[in-house]
């Protein structure tokens, strides 16, 4: 959430307003200033001003993200505080060349952004890499028996822990704020919530691990989760990890086209054909998501 947005939430809530009725009084929908609350817009320059006179604040308010300590909208109107180009000043082009930076100025600051510019090329992929927990490449490390303490050491803490590890990307907070702006105020929470599992089309990603006396028996990560749950997943590549022919159960992987993964058990049919070169076993069985899997074991 930006300053903006968290600024805005807090103006709103203050005035004991919901989505929709500010929506209303902009002419917008609910969802542009859901938008605007998370992040991911941010208004037109026309909407600024009856947004700010809206909420008593003025526009440069807005832009901060926080009242300015010792002003108050009564002090002047919302229009007041946009700011003034430097160009639009008479005394503009007079201090113009007062202006000018110095070439030694202009050297440390060429300099200096340099510096900028490789620190991020360097310290990006490695943020970028110890934040992005969702991917096979670092969940599909984790094995059936591994504890507790082999989890932690790849995935980190979990976001919770009802009954097994559960981790969620950013999206999922969102979405959690979605539901409680959908749901707020309804007469029947219910039938809101079904509602918001119908009409919500955001996803994000999480990672579940179950355990059974402090070992991982299951492990699933889910690209595309929606409201309403985890939908289908088309299988692209399927493993066998142990088995027996003494036993119905077989231990797999699974990777599917969104990059889902899953780790797990099932319960298989062995089959064996003849066809004259030797036998072969075959083992079959339906995946998490209803998918059939079929792996020979000659292939192994």
């Amino acid at each position: 959430m930006t300053a903006f947005g968290n600024f805005l939430y807090e103006l709103r809530k203050e005035k004991g307003m919901t989505q929709q009725e500010l929506a209303e009084k902009l002419n917008i929908t609910n969802k542009a200033v859901s938008k605007w609350e998370t992040g991911e817009a941010f208004p037109e320059t026309s909407q600024l001003v009856p947004l700010a006179n809206i909420f008593g604040v003025t526009v440069d308010e807005l832009l901060r993200g926080e009242r300015i300590a010792g002003k108050s909208a009564e002090e002047g109107s919302a229009y007041s505080a946009v700011p003034v180009p430097a160009s639009a000043s008479p005394a503009a082009e007079g201090t113009k060349a007062k202006r000018r930076l110095s070439k030694k100025a202009q050297l440390i600051l060429c300099a200096a952004a340099a510096v900028i510019v490789v620190l991020l090329c360097v310290l990006l992929p490695v943020v970028s890499c110890a934040n992005n927990i969702f991917r096979a490449g670092k969940v599909d490390q984790i094995a059936l028996g591994d504890d507790i303490a082999r989890v932690e050491q790849l995935l980190g803490q979990p976001d919770d822990n009802y009954g097994s590890y559960n981790y969620f990307d950013k999206s999922y907070d969102k979405l959690m704020k979605e539901l409680e702006e959908w749901v707020e105020g309804a007469s029947d929470p219910y039938a809101a919530l079904e509602s918001f599992k119908r009409n919500s089309t955001r996803t994000f990603c999480c990672i579940h691990v179950t355990f059974f006396v402090g070992k991982v028996t299951q492990v699933w990560l889910d690209t595309s989760v929606t409201a309403a749950g985890a939908g289908e997943k088309e299988l692209k590549e399927v493993q066998l990890v142990d088995w027996s022919l003494m036993d119905t159960e077989i231990q797999y992987r699974a990777y599917y086209t969104d990059g889902s993964y899953f780790l797990g058990s099932a319960d298989a049919d062995f089959s064996r054909t003849d066809d004259g070169d030797g036998a072969v076993v075959t083992v079959s069985w339906t995946d998490k998501f209803g998918n059939a899997c079929s792996v020979s074991l000659d292939e192994i």
